[in-house]
């Protein structure tokens, strides 16, 4: 195994961190605590995605991946976002 592919897998663990955590704060809600006195899931889902921002900008910074911080590219992706939340609103799948 090479930097490039060691990197490439810390970033698909971190994805799998990032995946459970917003799994648990689904069923559990954001403001869940586990243990008790432990961060909440907001929290968690924070910490995760900041590790998984951290392998991909050591990707970057390699030149291995393109810059993913692209005002453009952030904006037509919500844009997307949007418009498939609407279809799904019409579809009666997604309640306000």
């Amino acid at each position: 195994m090479n930097a490039k592919e060691y990197l490439i897998t810390c970033a698909m663990e971190e994805c799998a961190e990032l995946a459970k955590e917003l799994a648990k704060a689904n069923r559990f809600g954001l403001d869940n605590r586990y243990p008790v006195d432990g961060p909440s899931a907001s929290e968690k889902i924070a910490r995760e995605f900041a590790d998984l921002t951290a392998v991909v900008r050591m990707l970057e910074d390699h030149g291995w991946i393109a810059n993913t911080s692209s005002p453009s590219a952030i904006e037509a992706k919500k844009k997307k976002v949007a418009k498939y939340m609407r279809r799904s609103q019409e579809a009666g799948m997604l309640q306000d």
